[in-house]
């Protein structure tokens, strides 16, 4: 809500950090890391996110080595970590939405997925339904 209050206020363009392999399984929060109206890692895996940002790391050091380095974690409570394997999920989930297929865990989050904003699509398939006009003035 205080970043939502600042970009309308201020400007600027709100980024949602969602992951597609979160957004599979609805292990994201709707005012949480899905506010922003462009996604541009939701169409990334969450094993693809963290190579990305390792590749990043490679050539510039921006992102902190802590961060890198432990367990995946909504850091909604100490000590807490996700309860995912990713290495094992992300491809299963990957492979489904390949294959136009479902399973429960996508059926009961397509709500969530129904309310992000645009998904910059990188891979072959991927959620959302994308523009085909000009999204912004600027």
């Amino acid at each position: 809500m205080i970043l939502m209050s600042y970009v309308n206020r201020y400007g600027g363009l709100l980024l949602n950090t969602s992951n597609k392999t979160e957004l599979s399984v609805g292990y994201v929060t709707l005012y949480g890391d899905m506010a922003g109206m462009l996604c541009p890692i939701a169409d990334l895996t969450k094993l693809e996110v963290i190579k990305l940002a390792r590749w990043i790391n490679a050539t510039r050091h921006v992102i902190p080595d802590f961060i890198l380095e432990r367990p995946p974690s909504a850091e909604l409570k100490p000590h807490q970590v996700d309860p995912f394997d990713y290495a094992e999920v992300s491809p299963q989930l990957e492979r489904l939405v390949l294959e136009n297929r479902s399973n429960g865990l996508l059926q009961r989050s397509e709500y969530k997925r129904w309310q992000m904003g645009v998904v910059l699509k990188v891979s072959e398939k991927s959620f959302g339904t994308g523009r085909l006009i000009p999204i912004t003035r600027r």
